[in-house]
């Protein structure tokens, strides 16, 4: 009688409140009344079965499975800790906490049952249903099978069972909320973080903390985005089978994005070790470029990814106006900044430094290199140096000009190799001091900066086939008619700008001396005769494809070039007081010249002085001043000068090696080397072997 009138009053308040077809075959009416909640589930199948689960997707989801044998309806509280068959909670140590109300099978065979369940039964596998709050559901169904394995309709959504607030559509309500959390988290790590380590890497890269923003926002979104997309993949998260084309656009190339970030910091890893513990330039010239096209593969999947799935997020469109309009304005400034490459507003406040200065703390452990004008300390930058630390080592006390235009490298191990205009301007941000010019070298009108100054052609002797005396007049400054001792050796850089899109600049050593009357003084003949008063004379050799030198060569009288110094350190000796050491090859002879023109000028006063000049040439007609520097040999002492001449194969040429050892064996104030890279580098080379201390010695 009791349960009869049980039975009778659940009977009454079963009219059901609510009803939400989930999809074609399930349809779900419900009711919650105190604590309990009534579903029916009206699902047509015949021979199968239709399930409702309290979470987005299967993973760790309360389920309840109503099973259509053909013959009688079965239900069971479900929990499912995987994608695969979910078990029923009796068989994990849990209850099975629903309740028969109603029903089974309908005339047409299809499932129509209603049961009870509390919405908190205190069975740590059913999850607490919230009457009056959303809480997301998902569903899935199969006919003709009685295996939970595959399902042929699903969906998810969320619902707030109290009252009629469905959302089934599963591109309008969006993604679960730890999706969500995903989905902003990439948006901000590819749109901000990563933006930062890009511009930082490209736009800052002479600034002592670029390689530590660059590498800790990259590290930072790739971890990130690792940890969380695996997440999202290992959870299944992401609602594939609803979504629309371009938010499966933005999932794909999620996950395409993980890929590539894991690669990437693998990449910048190599590359670091590479850059700073090996000299293997060409692998690390490959994989720094590899490493930079990557990396901005990966910022512009991830706008597109960020674009492709903005319904998600509501991203307005000013976003990305906002983004293009500040990489573009970085790019534009970057350009036009690095293309003037006038940057007096860096260099006017650095306070002045000499070569011996600066030489002096080398000696003492800095690290620093000479850029025209320019001191630069290299202690920081050394370390991002696109071409390796050991490069920049290398170059230390030495004047990078040379390096920088492409006019020498490091020896036989490497092609010369042209920087950019951004290398430049590099430059001048490390720049920590400023060279003054020498006093008097150039007497110029006031106010004419020595840091560009117009000269004309005024001649041009060659000196042989192929090498030059070029002669320049400038109507702002004249050169001094006697040279001093601390100006020799110092060089000039000639800027050609007659090519628009690309700045040449090439470095010249000067000449004082008049070698046409030089030459009457010890009876021979040389070209020069007639330069004029105040001009300033440079020798160079025309390469044919030589960019500077076929454009000096083809300048004739009266037509205007560009000039900046005098530069460097030059040789640095400030009496004839000494011992001191030469090799030259080519036009590497030059910066010598003025100084044996002072030593036979003073050649009565010589007493505590001595020069041993290495001089090498190809060939006899590749040399110039080859007769006069015999005729030098022939009345100059040999204690206070000593020629060493090597021609091509011929008898006269040395066995340079057994020079060096030789030489070696002498102790030397200061030794110059002065030629092309290859030479340079390996004179430089058997010096050191031989024990020479590294900071005698002076590549020019």
């Amino acid at each position: 009688m009791v349960k009869l009138v049980n039975f009778i009053l659940i009977l009454s308040v079963l009219a059901l409140n609510f009803q939400q077809q989930l999809s074609s075959s399930i349809t779900i009416e419900w009711t919650v009344e105190n604590e309990s909640i009534f579903i029916c589930f009206k699902c047509k199948i015949t021979k199968g079965y239709c399930a409702i689960g309290f979470k987005r997707r299967m993973l760790d989801t309360d389920m309840i499975i109503i099973n259509n044998t053909g013959s009688y309806v079965l239900y069971n509280d479900h929990y499912s800790t995987s994608h695969y068959i979910p078990l029923k909670d009796t068989e994990q140590g849990g209850n099975n906490d629903l309740e028969f109300i109603d029903g089974g099978i309908d005339i047409n065979g299809y499932i129509d049952i209603t049961i009870k369940r509390n919405l908190n039964t205190g069975d740590k596998y059913d999850k607490i249903i919230p009457a009056d709050k959303s809480i997301e559901i998902c569903w899935a169904s199969k006919d003709d099978s009685q295996s939970l394995t595959l399902h042929e309709d699903c969906g998810s959504g969320s619902i707030v069972f109290a009252t009629a607030s469905i959302f089934l559509d599963f591109k309008k309500f969006g993604m679960p909320s730890d999706t969500i959390e995903h989905v902003n988290l990439m948006c901000m790590l590819w749109s901000i973080v990563a933006v930062i380590g890009a511009i930082s890497a490209r736009y800052f890269k002479w600034a002592s903390w670029w390689i530590y923003a660059h590498f800790l926002s990259f590290t930072t979104v790739i971890i990130a985005t690792v940890i969380s997309s695996s997440k999202q993949y290992k959870y299944d998260k992401v609602f594939l089978e609803i979504m629309e084309d371009m938010q499966l656009i933005s999932s794909r190339l999620g996950f395409f994005i993980l890929t590539l970030s894991s690669g990437q910091g693998l990449f910048g890893l190599i590359i670091l070790y590479f850059r700073n513990y090996t000299e293997n330039f060409q692998a690390l010239s490959f994989m720094t470029r590899a490493h930079k096209v990557v990396g901005w593969v990966l910022i512009f999947n991830g706008f597109v990814a960020i674009y492709a799935g903005k319904d998600f997020i509501g991203t307005e469109i000013w976003f990305y106006f906002f983004m293009i309009i500040l990489l573009g304005s970085f790019e534009l400034f970057f350009k036009l900044l690095t293309a003037s490459n006038n940057h007096e507003y860096i260099t006017a406040r650095l306070k002045f430094m000499t070569h011996e200065d600066a030489f002096e703390k080398i000696k003492n452990g800095a690290k620093l290199i000479f850029a025209d004008n320019l001191v630069i300390d290299i202690k920081n930058f050394q370390y991002s140096h696109p071409g390796g630390q050991y490069m920049v080592t290398e170059a230390i006390g030495e004047d990078t000009g040379k390096y920088m235009t492409g006019c020498s490298s490091y020896g036989e191990r490497f092609q010369p190799y042209t920087h950019s205009e951004n290398a430049f301007s590099i430059l001048r941000y490390l720049a920590i001091a400023k060279i003054p010019y020498p006093d008097n070298y150039l007497i110029c009108k006031q106010g004419i900066s020595q840091d560009l100054i117009e000269f004309m052609i005024y001649s041009q002797q060659a000196l042989n086939s192929h090498t030059y005396l070029l002669t320049l007049k400038s109507h702002f400054c004249d050169m001094s008619h006697e040279p001093l001792l601390p100006w020799l050796g110092k060089h000039f850089k000639i800027i050609n700008n007659s090519n628009l899109l690309k700045r040449v600049r090439r470095y010249y050593s000067t000449l004082f001396v008049n070698l046409g009357i030089w030459g009457r003084e010890l009876g021979i003949e040389l070209p020069g005769s007639n330069e004029c008063a105040g001009g300033l004379k440079i020798i160079y050799k025309a390469y044919e494809g030589g960019e500077m030198t076929q454009f000096l060569k083809q300048k004739i009288p009266g037509e205007i070039v560009f000039l900046q110094g005098p530069l460097g350190p030059g040789l640095m000796i400030k009496e004839f007081k000494g011992k001191y050491l030469a090799f030259s090859a080519g036009t590497g002879l030059v910066p010598f010249l003025d100084l044996l023109y002072m030593m036979w000028d003073n050649r009565f006063e010589l007493t505590d002085f001595s020069f041993t000049l290495y001089v090498s040439f190809r060939k006899w007609t590749d040399g110039f001043c080859l007769e006069l520097l015999q005729r030098l040999q022939e009345k100059l002492p040999q204690q206070y000068f000593n020629l060493i001449l090597s021609i091509g194969d011929s008898e006269k040429r040395g066995n340079l090696t057994s020079i060096i050892d030789t030489l070696s064996e002498e102790k030397f104030d200061r030794i110059w080397i002065c030629g092309p890279s290859g030479f340079n580098r390996s004179v430089y080379k058997k010096l050191l072997e031989n024990d020479i201390e590294k900071h005698t010695i002076f590549l020019m």
